[in-house]
């Protein structure tokens, strides 16, 4: 359910109580959960709940913004570094070493993934294939650290351009765990208050949808199921996500 489901729970929920107010003294719940101020508190404690979310999600948002921006240009400018490492560094092994890291970083396989044979019906050739998708942000963090290190290592690697020189990269590096960090955080922080909200609007007790219910059966009751106070409240629908 997205934000706009939780916010019209949140709306009919005040409409059960206009509509209920308009009963006047007709309205006397045997119960005092559903007594008008009783449901009135609990509106204001489902709106509090509500906009707990708000400023979590921002956070969040900016958070994941920010840290896809520190990392959109990453496989270009690996590109770039293996280009001037091939210049700067004349080694076989380091170049294989290289080419495997600019691999992973970019997501990209040593060799063709497998294709399933029509010859073989009972075998699926192309899910034996090992993924070679290592695009996670962590794992593209663990490769840029590789390959600085094996930059590093080489004692070689030299460059004029300031952005490719090994204090960028590092400083690139670091600047890429931090926004990740960030951004872990804020989302969980995130879930969390999703989780607090949706716990206090859908809980079988004194959530919503059970408060609800018993409003609209206590209605039933007193006016009937054909009457036009029972039918204006089950006009009203709330979805439980």
């Amino acid at each position: 359910m997205n934000e706009s489901g939780h916010a019209k729970n949140i709306a009919n929920f005040a409409t059960y109580i206009s509509i209920v107010t308009t009963f006047g003294t007709a309205y006397k719940p045997p119960i005092p959960p559903i007594e008008l101020i009783a449901l009135q508190a609990r509106l204001g404690v489902f709106q509090t709940s509500r906009d707990a979310v708000t400023p979590k999600t921002s956070v969040e948002t900016l958070a994941l913004n920010a840290r896809q921006d520190a990392f959109d240009s990453l496989s270009p400018l690996v590109t770039r570094i293996a280009s001037a490492a091939a210049v700067s560094v004349g080694d076989q092994l380091f170049s294989n070493d290289l080419r495997t890291i600019v691999r992973k970083l970019q997501g990209r396989r040593a060799t063709a993934k497998a294709v399933d044979d029509p010859l073989t019906p009972d075998i699926d050739e192309s899910k034996k294939s090992i993924s070679a998708s290592q695009m996670s942000y962590d794992n593209r963090i663990e490769h840029f650290a590789e390959l600085i290190n094996l930059l590093t290592t080489s004692g070689s690697y030299t460059m004029n351009e300031a952005d490719l020189q090994i204090s960028a990269l590092e400083t690139r590096l670091t600047d890429m765990q931090t926004k990740n960090t960030i951004a872990v955080n804020a989302v969980n922080e995130a879930r969390a208050a999703r989780i607090a909200r949706d716990e206090v609007l859908y809980n079988d007790t004194d959530g919503i949808i059970a408060l609800a219910n018993l409003v609209k059966n206590y209605v039933k009751s007193v006016f009937g199921a054909r009457s036009p106070q029972y039918r204006q409240l089950t006009a009203l629908k709330f979805r439980k996500p």
